[in-house]
């Protein structure tokens, strides 16, 4: 079986979203975002941390796209994948109605799960029209994000100063 053979991943917009989250992540890390500092513990990104830092940039933001791909994102936001107690797979509506920068990247982060952890396969959920809006939606956001911090920035382009 071929890695592609029987997904439905609406063509190369995925792909896309997984290289930008991904670089977004390094560049997070490389910045120093990072949930921890000491030794020897895994390098993860710090997405609230770095939500505190890009406020500023998020609630002076009026760009048309920006604005419409954020209240998309809030309005209609991904849900997340659980365990039912049957066993079976199901997905919940999230509960929190937040508007802040914080909440809109944990959103992101959903997108992002959702499409490489979640049930994208034929036969089961797949990747929908739905899907497709979320996943143009967080990169909207993303790019805009870039612009309210210049140290992740510079890493995401790689450049240094």
């Amino acid at each position: 079986m071929e890695p592609f053979d029987n997904l439905e991943v609406g063509g190369s917009l995925p792909f896309a979203f997984f290289c930008v989250f991904s670089r977004y992540e390094f560049a997070l890390k490389e910045a120093g975002f990072l949930t921890s500092i000491e030794a020897e513990t895994n390098a993860k990104a710090d997405w609230t941390c770095f939500s505190k830092r890009i406020q500023a940039g998020y609630s002076q933001s009026q760009e048309q796209d920006f604005v419409e791909a954020a209240n998309y994102l809030l309005d209609k936001p991904p849900e997340r994948q659980y365990v039912k107690s049957d066993g079976s797979l199901g997905f919940k509506k999230p509960t929190e109605t937040r508007r802040d920068i914080d909440w809109l990247l944990t959103l992101i982060c959903r997108v992002r799960n959702n499409l490489f952890h979640g049930g994208k396969f034929s036969g089961r959920d797949f990747y929908s029209e739905r899907d497709e809006i979320l996943t143009r939606s967080s990169l909207i956001v993303l790019n805009s994000c870039l612009d309210w911090n210049e140290q992740v920035k510079k890493h995401y382009l790689g450049y240094e100063s």
